[in-house]
């Protein structure tokens, strides 16, 4: 009976992780990551942020101010930055929106006098009023 308990446990285990939403995004985000900040940046960090931000899920506008996607970016504040390298951003399910998160992230992280990575998500999630 314990052997059967436990076989049952470690299949419901696999079957909990296979199921996380995070896991079709993690290879774009870690990609984009390691692209366009370094292969030493902890990409988790991101996976983690759009597990926060939208469960690792597309959605638009959770703020009222026109948000998309998995990070939440805002085309309304962040055009300016984003548009003319990744034009496609905004769009469901591609790739431009894992690369302009990932360099609004380095824009936030090299500006950050620190260099400290809690400032940079801080900076981030305020806004960049921080």
């Amino acid at each position: 009976m314990i052997r059967f308990m436990l076989l049952l446990f470690l299949f419901t285990l696999q079957l909990s992780l296979a199921s996380d939403n995070c896991l079709k995004i993690e290879a774009p985000t870690k990609e984009a990551t390691e692209k366009i900040l370094s292969s030493k940046f902890p990409y988790w960090y991101n996976l983690a942020l759009a597990k926060q931000e939208t469960n690792c899920k597309w959605r638009a506008s959770l703020d009222g101010h026109g948000s998309v996607g998995y990070f939440q970016l805002t085309p309304k504040f962040l055009n300016p930055i984003l548009r003319p390298l990744y034009p496609d951003y905004d769009k469901p399910y591609s790739k431009d929106h894992f690369y302009a998160f990932a360099y609004y992230i380095k824009t936030l992280h090299f500006t950050n006098p620190s260099n400290k990575l809690f400032i940079t998500y801080q900076r981030y999630n305020g806004g960049d009023w921080v």
